[in-house]
């Protein structure tokens, strides 16, 4: 296992990147927080995600049909 400590600021930001987490900026009051992190997800990797089902042809998620959509409709006085 890597040992979390010794490893600077940009390995750790490119280690936990690597593993799927989006850091802020590691400072020295952020920085064990930052490590923590790093080891549960070395110790326990994230499950991935299904894939967003999605509308053929479309890009966006698929609502349920229950969901309808109206157009906005602005009325100038």
């Amino acid at each position: 296992m890597v040992d979390v400590q010794c490893l600077s600021d940009y390995e750790l930001h490119k280690q936990l990147k690597k593993l799927g987490f989006s850091t802020g900026p590691i400072l020295p009051s952020t920085r064990k927080m930052y490590e923590k992190k790093l080891v549960q997800l070395l110790v326990s990797p994230p499950c991935e995600l299904p894939p967003k089902e999605t509308a053929p042809g479309v890009g966006h998620p698929r609502l349920p049909d229950w969901v309808s959509i109206k157009p906005f409709s602005s009325h100038s006085a």
